[in-house]
């Protein structure tokens, strides 16, 4: 929730009142939205730094409830603490610690800003934008959250009449200014709005492509058949069997959807490899993908092919050859 005016100063107040809601768990104040975070330094300072180096880190003030407000798993060390003199110690991530180069960071002295203090403890790397760029290194301090400019709340339950209360709180504090709020994990998600769409363009062009692609190999199957009526109705009467046929006749396509999907498989792979490589954290592509692929549309094209094969295997050859 955004807080305007002078609700900063009301800070307390609020998150007393937030966390007197049953479905409130856990409320923390920082510095700014974590998924629009903009502030950072290049002052930061700490043992055995390379003077020569420079470095741009991140910064996060926030308050002892950070942490756990937002599910950030500790790995190494400690979280705040209200009952430990915090206000000059030092949280970082995984990204942040290997950058400093420590192995063991906890203790390590630190500072930026005129802050001085320690590293308590180093949290698991977690994403400040999206998976296009790298984790960036952060550093979070509750030094002093009094001019925090967002409330973070975690919430259970209706999530609309949880905010319905939360709203009543938030406009009796601050009167004045409309309450804003955001989900992040849909804010979140709505950076991933353009992959959704290539998604369902992708599914939709794909379907397409197979109705036509079915409707041109069922035309082919059919004009085949005919063409060649006469000479299954000499096979059949010769004891080829029905599936003798269905082969003779779908072996030219399954031939031709082969040699198709040779071709297509480099292009696919060269395609979809470079949109993957836009995102710093993305899945791999191996043979498995396109084998699956490539056996489903296998699949789905001799199945058009041998329906109208069967049609023509399946015809009494009196009826092709009677004019003879």
């Amino acid at each position: 929730m955004r807080m305007q005016g002078d609700m900063a100063s009301k800070m307390e107040t609020y998150r007393t009142e937030l966390l007197r809601i049953p479905e409130v768990t856990a409320v923390s104040a920082a510095s700014g939205n974590p998924l629009s975070y903009g502030r950072s330094t290049s002052s930061a300072d700490w043992e055995g730094k390379d003077p020569n180096e420079g470095y741009e880190v991140n910064v996060v003030l926030s308050d002892q409830a950070f942490i756990s407000t937002m599910g950030m798993e500790i790995v190494k060390g400690r979280g705040f603490s209200q009952q430990l003199e915090d206000s000059t110690n030092f949280i970082i991530n995984e990204v942040a610690a290997k950058m400093m180069g420590f192995e063991d960071p906890i203790q390590k002295r630190m500072s930026f800003w005129g802050i001085e203090g320690k590293i308590v403890g180093v949290v698991k790397n977690f994403h400040m934008s999206n998976l296009y760029e790298q984790i960036a290194p952060v550093i979070i301090s509750c030094y002093d959250y009094s001019n925090s400019s967002v409330m973070l709340a975690r919430i259970s339950g209706n999530h609309a009449e949880v905010m319905t209360s939360i709203e009543a709180i938030s406009q009796k504090l601050d009167p004045e200014h409309d309450f804003e709020y955001q989900f992040l994990d849909q804010a979140y998600a709505e950076n991933y709005e353009s992959e959704r769409t290539l998604s369902t363009l992708a599914r939709l062009f794909a379907l397409i492509s197979l109705i036509i692609s079915n409707l041109g190999l069922l035309g082919l199957a059919s004009y085949s058949a005919e063409q060649r009526a006469r000479e299954i109705g000499v096979r059949k009467v010769h004891g080829t069997s029905i599936m003798q046929i269905l082969l003779l006749l779908s072996k030219d396509y399954s031939r031709l959807i082969f040699i198709a999907f040779v071709i297509a498989m480099p292009f696919g792979y060269y395609v979809t490899n470079n949109w993957l490589d836009n995102f710093e954290f993305r899945t791999n592509l191996g043979m498995p993908v396109f084998l699956l692929a490539g056996l489903a549309t296998f699949v789905i094209g001799v199945v058009t092919v041998a329906s109208k094969s069967y049609q023509a295997a399946s015809t009494n050859p009196v009826n092709s050859l009677k004019d003879e």
